[in-house]
């Protein structure tokens, strides 16, 4: 595999609530980050996924320019859980569920 086409990774954290089923949690994780690979430790799920299979995704469904402003802000994005059960990624606006945050380098010039 030459270094172009190596695959990026980036950082995944999630808050666990003592309500939530670890397993469910890591299934709509594992749903939304295919070839990811997560761990349970205590109150948290972290793990890495692919950055551009995520920046592809973001693309596809075109919030890009809202998770890019999100990023340039905080440094990292924090993504509603509720909207990840249903596949998709939406900036978190603090619902009880908490969130997911992923801590990608930076947003792509251009998605392929």
């Amino acid at each position: 595999m030459t270094p172009a086409q190596e695959m990026k990774r980036m950082k995944v954290e999630c808050d666990l609530r003592h309500t939530e089923d670890p397993e469910k949690v890591l299934r709509m994780l594992r749903d939304f980050f295919p070839g990811a690979e997560f761990k349970v430790e205590g109150d948290k799920i972290t793990g890495e996924a692919d950055e551009q299979e995520f920046w592809r995704r973001v693309e596809e469904q075109g919030i890009r320019p809202a998770l890019e402003k999100e990023l340039e802000e905080n440094g990292f994005l924090e993504l509603s859980k509720l909207a990840m059960l249903s596949g998709k990624a939406s900036v978190d606006a603090g619902f009880p569920l908490g969130c997911v945050r992923v801590y990608p380098s930076r947003a792509p010039q251009k998605v392929i």
